[in-house]
């Protein structure tokens, strides 16, 4: 007799667990979403500045990071800041 009363409450968490791993794909999405548009704006600074092209500059970010042993989009992030400060 007490099972149909705990089934609501039953069905209220898993569709709470299922927005929260919702809301966590989604983070996820758009945290790599930000990290491909600053490695594209860091690609297009290098190109413009040294005419590499766009293989080259992502070769050389990725240089850039293993050397500094940083996260690639943080040496993106270094050097938009640095062409624009």
């Amino acid at each position: 007799m007490r099972d149909w009363k705990a089934q609501p409450f039953r069905n209220s968490l898993s569709a709470l667990a299922s927005r929260r791993a919702l809301e966590k794909i989604v983070q996820e999405l758009e945290d790599q979403l930000e990290e491909r548009r600053v490695e594209a704006l860091a690609k297009g600074i290098l190109q413009g500045a040294s005419g590499m092209t766009e293989e080259q500059a992502h070769a050389h970010l990725r240089t850039l990071s293993r050397r500094s042993r940083k996260p690639l989009k943080d040496v993106a992030l270094d050097l938009i800041q640095n062409r624009t400060a």
